[in-house]
């Protein structure tokens, strides 16, 4: 067991444990899914209070995967589920398989339900992965799958926020050793930011959409080294460096920290150990991922 007093900076190896009670009306913890660029699915043993097939997640069952998304939650405020790719050959890559035909029929699945309510869904998609370039950023094959799924002779109002990430390689995950891109997607999407407007269909870009410099600075927490410490609190935590426009501190980035933004050659995690032995296959699925993506 971690202790602070006894272990503060970590330099010990501990393994983490299983659930063994929950919080309150907590319904589950962890993910069974494990998509390779989730570090909550990765260090978190899936464990539910009840037997379920679809995963849904937390206190509240609020997230839960596009294709299990409960349309009738979608009158109530917003549904908030994910498809983390905006691509179909992006998403199989990480782990998360779902072919646009399955996307299409899913969001007909609305038109079984009553046409005076209001549906509101917000998409989380990251966007950035280590082999994707700008032309993503025009979304088309999203416009296609909405496009596609809007064919329907009902009326019904379907509103559709996508909420956009820039991909980060995070420590625990079997991703973690990509080339960060240094692509601003965020950037790129602004051009698009009206995704898709139909007969029954509006889907848009979410303003709070994260940008490259927050995605920046979380890698640099989740691969900075001792050695990198002080050269980033005097950089990152300077007036000079926030004062600088998102290009400028790009090259910063580049300029002083290649290092952390180039292919890793190993994963530097010593502190943790998977209490279920998943970490074990990270060179398996690294393979497995140059082996689906031979340009990456």
């Amino acid at each position: 067991m971690w202790s602070k007093e006894v272990d503060p900076d970590l330099l010990g190896k501990y393994e983490i444990g299983k659930l063994k009670c929950f919080i309150g009306d907590e319904k589950s913890v962890g993910c069974k899914k494990k998509c390779f660029f989730c570090q909550y699915s990765w260090k978190n043993y899936f464990v539910s209070r009840r037997k379920i097939k679809a995963y849904t997640s937390g206190y509240n069952e609020y997230e839960d995967f596009f294709l299990s998304l409960d349309w009738e939650k979608a009158t109530k405020g917003y549904a908030v589920t994910a498809m983390d790719g905006v691509t179909e050959r992006s998403r199989f890559l990480v782990n998360k398989g779902m072919t646009n035909e399955e996307i299409v029929g899913h969001i007909k699945k609305v038109y079984e339900l009553p046409t005076d309510k209001y549906y509101r869904v917000k998409v989380y998609q990251i966007i950035g992965y280590s082999w994707e370039g700008k032309e993503v950023a025009e979304l088309e094959e999203l416009k296609t799958i909405l496009k596609k799924a809007d064919k329907m002779r009902k009326t019904h109002k379907i509103r559709i926020y996508f909420h956009f990430t820039h991909f980060t390689p995070m420590q625990l995950t079997p991703m973690y050793f990509l080339e960060f891109n240094t692509i601003n997607f965020h950037r790129e999407l602004k051009e698009n930011w009206i995704v898709y407007e139909g007969k029954n269909i509006i889907a848009k870009v979410s303003q709070y959409s994260s940008s490259i410099i927050l995605a920046f600075e979380e890698l640099f927490v989740e691969r900075g080294m001792e050695k990198d410490y002080k050269l980033m609190v005097n950089i990152l935590l300077s007036r000079k460096y926030r004062n600088l426009p998102w290009y400028k501190k790009v090259k910063v980035h580049k300029q002083y920290f290649p290092h952390i933004l180039r292919e890793q050659e190993k994963i530097t995690v010593n502190y943790l150990i998977s209490p279920y032995n998943y970490l074990k296959t990270s060179e398996f699925l690294k393979n497995k991922l140059k082996g689906m993506g031979k340009d990456l």
